[in-house]
C-alpha cells in the first residue's frame, strides 16, 4: 500500500490553466476524453461563476485536479484526474469531498457524473457514494442527503 503523505487543496487559479491542461492531456486516455480535453475548456471552468474548481498540490506542484459546474440545485462533476504516481492515496477523494462541500453549502442537493463501466473512475465513485441512475450506463448520481453527514468545514488553513 502506497505510503500517505501531505497534501494541499486551495481553489483554481489562473495560473493553473496550463499545468492542469497538462496533467489532464497526460492521464485521460479515452478517446473522447483525448478530443474532449483542451486548455479551453480549463479556462472555461476558471471563468464560470458557478464552477467548482479545486486543485491537490504537494511542495507547489499541481498533482490533481477536479473541475464541476453547479446550477441553481444540481451539481455536475466534469473532470477530475490525479498524477498516477498519487493515485490511491486519497488525493482524488479530498478533491471530490471539497467540492461536495462547497456543494453542500450552496444547497445543491443533486450531484451527477459521468464515467465508463470498466473504468477506475466508475470504481471511484462508486466508492464515494454515487450509484447508477438509469439513464445510461455511465451515468451516476449522488444525493447528498445521505452524504453530507461526514462532510466537515474546511479549515481556514486549507479552505
Amino acid at each position: 500500500m502506497p505510503k500517505k503523505f501531505e497534501f494541499y487543496i486551495r481553489n483554481l487559479s489562473v495560473d493553473d490553466i496550463d499545468p492542469v491542461f497538462e496533467l489532464g492531456r497526460s492521464i485521460f486516455d479515452w478517446p473522447t476524453e483525448r478530443v474532449l480535453w483542451n486548455e479551453q475548456i480549463v479556462r472555461w471552468y476558471y471563468e464560470q461563476s458557478k464552477a467548482v474548481c479545486f486543485v491537490a498540490e504537494k511542495e507547489s506542484i499541481i498533482i490533481g485536479f477536479i473541475l464541476c459546474f453547479a446550477t441553481q440545485s444540481t451539481g455536475r462533476v466534469e473532470w477530475v484526474a490525479v498524477d498516477s504516481m498519487f493515485q490511491n492515496q486519497g488525493v482524488a477523494t479530498g478533491l471530490l469531498r471539497r467540492s461536495l462541500l462547497v456543494f453542500r453549502l450552496n444547497k445543491i442537493t443533486d450531484i451527477s457524473t459521468l464515467a465508463r463501466d470498466d473504468g477506475k473512475a466508475n470504481i471511484f465513485f462508486m466508492q464515494n457514494g454515487f450509484q447508477s441512475n438509469g439513464l445510461r450506463k455511465t451515468e451516476m448520481s449522488l444525493e447528498m442527503g445521505s452524504f453530507s453527514k461526514g462532510l466537515k468545514q474546511p479549515s481556514s488553513a486549507n479552505p
